[in-house]
């Protein structure tokens, strides 16, 4: 987890957080890094958290492709400009409620596409899933971004196989 201001945020509140600096992820060797990854331009995972005034001026930039070849084997990356993702391991502390929050820095994911991947402005996965993990006992919290804007560009590059070059893709 890699956060501009915070790495994990479990059970407690961001309130008034800025991040103004760069943050650059990119991996050598995908077959070494785990399974998840969120990386998020204030919090990186957010579990049962309340992210509030929060503002991200910085660009935030993942880079997990190995020189074009498709190479995180189905491991999901989470970016976004305000909270990475939810860790879908803690059932009792999942997501986020994100409130008047800001992004004005540019964002950008180059990953292969064999998996899900997720880039947003405000949030790369703010919200708790409903998996199959969480047992008749628990529930699924339900989770809010509300007044929340975003400023800044999101480019996606994708790498569809191991015969391709990327793709860009600009919202």
């Amino acid at each position: 987890e890699i956060g501009g201001v915070v790495g994990l945020l479990e059970k407690a509140e961001a309130v008034g957080c800025q991040n103004e600096g760069k943050i650059t992820v990119k991996t050598t060797d995908n077959k070494a890094v785990g399974a998840r990854h969120y990386i998020g331009g204030v919090v990186a995972v957010p579990q049962a958290a309340l992210v509030k005034d929060c503002v991200n001026r910085g660009a935030v930039d993942a880079d997990f492709n190995e020189g074009g070849v498709a190479g995180t084997n189905g491991k999901q990356v989470w970016v976004g400009g305000i909270i990475g993702g939810r860790n879908g391991d803690v059932k009792d502390a999942d997501g986020a409620d994100v409130e008047n929050c800001q992004n004005y820095g540019n964002l950008s994911l180059n990953i292969d596409n064999t998996s899900n991947h997720y880039l947003a402005g405000i949030g790369g996965q703010p919200h708790c899933e409903a998996a199959s993990g969480i047992t008749s006992g628990e529930k699924a919290g339900v989770r809010k971004i509300t007044g929340c804007t975003n400023y800044g560009s999101l480019t996606k590059k994708l790498v569809a196989n191991l015969d391709q070059t990327g793709v860009d893709v600009k919202f």
